[in-house]
Parts: structure tokens; sequence; C-alpha cells
């Protein structure tokens, strides 16, 4: 996936799944909820990876294109050419949804 926007160092881009704050039942949930739910969505790119304190960078996992569960209190949200991303960081990703 070709992206103009490249998050630096142990961060990722990614394209969030759209997520109804509705129940099945009509309610409407408030905004706090969201933050305690784990979040879906695509991995559009990833940065080069945390430096550690040795100087070396950890190995990144995560690769442009695959969906993951995420959990973050501190995402930042980015509106780019009419879509929305977020960039977390990669420790933030929780588990990889696999085909």
């Amino acid at each position: 996936m070709n992206s103009k926007i490249r998050p630096l160092d142990g961060f990722v881009l990614i394209k969030p799944y759209v997520k109804e704050l509705k129940t099945s039942g009509g309610l409407i949930l408030p905004e706090s909820t969201k933050k305690m739910s784990n979040y879906k969505g695509t991995v559009i790119r990833v940065g080069k990876g945390k430096f550690m304190k040795n100087g070396n960078r950890k190995s990144v996992e995560i690769t442009e294109g695959q969906n993951v569960f995420f959990t973050s209190y501190d995402i930042q949200k980015i509106k780019y050419e009419k879509a929305i991303y977020y960039v977390i960081s990669l420790d933030d990703i929780d588990a990889i949804i696999e085909k």
C-alpha cells in the first residue's frame, strides 16, 4: 500500500475500521466506551522499528496490509485526503488477524 504518510521509528500508520457506537438494541454508547475496547484496522505503513537501550533497532513483525487488533489510549488521529488514519506505537498492537 502506498501512502505519503510515513510513521517514524516505533510507530505504525493504521486505517481503522469504522466502529458503530450503537448497540444492536439501538442504545447509543458514550465516547468513553471506545477507550475501553480493542480497535481493529489495516496496517498502511510501518516505521523502521524502535531503538533499544543498546542502540540497536528492535525488529518489526508487522507488515503493510495486515489486519490487526490494537489497544491504545494515545491514538494520534490524522485526516489526510478525506480519510482518517491512526498513528500508534508498535507496542500497542495486540494481535494480527491471519487470513
